[in-house]
C-alpha cells in the first residue's frame, strides 16, 4: 500500500521515499531479526558477566532476580545440550527449541539434560523446584 513520504518521515526515520508515495525500508535487503531470531543468539562472556552482576546486585528487586537467574540458566543448558547433538547448525536448533519443538521449554530441556546425564537428580530437582518458584513470583 503506498502511503505519503511526509506521513512516513514524520512516522519513523527508518524509512525513506523512492518517489511518489513508493516507501521501502532502509534495512538494505536484510531482514529484521524477530524476538525469536533474537533469544537464539548466544550472549558472550561479558553480557553473562553483566547479567549476573546485575541478578545479585543489593538494589535488585526479586523478580528482576529471578528472571534473570532463570534465563542464565536456561542459556547454559542450551549451550550443554546442544554439544549432545551430531547435528549443531542453527536451523535444526530452532527446530528444536521453537515453540513446538521438544526442547521448547525450560523443563523440558531440564529433563533433557537429564537423560543425558550433563545433570545429576538433585541438580535436576533443585532446577525444577527453583524454576517453578520463580514462575509463581
Amino acid at each position: 500500500m503506498a502511503t505519503r513520504c511526509a506521513m512516513i518521515f514524520r512516522a519513523s526515520s527508518r524509512v525513506r521515499c523512492l518517489g511518489e508515495g513508493i516507501v521501502a525500508s532502509r534495512n538494505r535487503g536484510k531482514r529484521k531479526p524477530n524476538l525469536r531470531d533474537l533469544s537464539q543468539e548466544h550472549p558472550t562472556r561479558s553480557e553473562k558477566d553483566s547479567v549476573r552482576a546485575q541478578a545479585i546486585a543489593d538494589n535488585a528487586s526479586p523478580i528482576v532476580a529471578a528472571i534473570l537467574g532463570v534465563s542464565l540458566v536456561e542459556c547454559e543448558l542450551d549451550s550443554l545440550l546442544r554439544r549432545k547433538f551430531k547435528r549443531q547448525d542453527d536451523e535444526t536448533w530452532s527446530i528444536l527449541t521453537g515453540d513446538s519443538g521438544p526442547l521448547g521449554t525450560l523443563s523440558a530441556k531440564i529433563i533433557a539434560a537429564h537423560a543425558f546425564g550433563i545433570i545429576d537428580d538433585v541438580v535436576r530437582d533443585g532446577l525444577a523446584d527453583s524454576t517453578r518458584q520463580c514462575i509463581e513470583i
